[in-house]
Parts: C-alpha cells; sequence; structure tokens
C-alpha cells in the first residue's frame, strides 16, 4: 500500500513539473516575442531620426554652397543699423534660420520619399 502513495505522488509531481514547464514555456516565447517587439520598435525609432539627421546634413551642406546663410545674414544688414542690432540680439535672425532649416529639411526628407 505505501508503494502505491509513492507511486502516486511521484505522478502526481510529475504531472505538476510539466504543469509548470509548459506554463513557463509560454511565458519564455511571450518574453521572447516582446523583446523582439521591443528592439523592432526601438530600430525603427532610431532609423527614424537617423534619416532626420541626415537630411539636416544635406539641407546645411545645401544652404552653405547656395550661400543661404550669407543672403538672409546680407537682408537683415541692409536694415537700419538700430533695427539691425534689436533683430540680432532678440534671435529673429536665427530664429528665422531655424525656421528656413525645418522647412528646407522638411523639402529634403520629401523629396527622399519620408
Amino acid at each position: 500500500m505505501e508503494f502505491l502513495a509513492d507511486l502516486f505522488n511521484i505522478v502526481i509531481g510529475l504531472a505538476a513539473d510539466l504543469l509548470s514547464f509548459f506554463s513557463s514555456l509560454f511565458s519564455l516565447f511571450f518574453d521572447a516575442f516582446n523583446y523582439i517587439y521591443e528592439w523592432a520598435i526601438k530600430w525603427w525609432i532610431n532609423s527614424k531620426i537617423e534619416m532626420v539627421e541626415m537630411a539636416y546634413r544635406i539641407t546645411s551642406e545645401l544652404f552653405s554652397e547656395y550661400e543661404v546663410y550669407t543672403f538672409i545674414s546680407n537682408a537683415f544688414n541692409k536694415m537700419p543699423a538700430n533695427l539691425a542690432y534689436s533683430a540680432h540680439a532678440f534671435g529673429i535672425v536665427d530664429g528665422l534660420r531655424i525656421v528656413v532649416d525645418a522647412y528646407a529639411t522638411a523639402f529634403v526628407l520629401r523629396v527622399m520619399g519620408w
């Protein structure tokens, strides 16, 4: 009789271990899928950031070749001295450069198909 009780305990322990193994196996697959999905999202976001940075570098190179920044500076320097000084002091010139850079970067991204 003791033999049967030990045998049942072994079978019950084996069933509990198998159940625990399969439940943890599904959890392992779920965690692996989450990790892969998280990695793919990080890669997608980083690729978008790199593409914007590349477009900005292209835009800066084009603007320096075509001397757009020089044109903007000359346009502000043709204004009366006190007005030009105020524009530089308040950062209007730098703000205009940022806006022009943003529009040009958006244009380069559209040309690239983004």
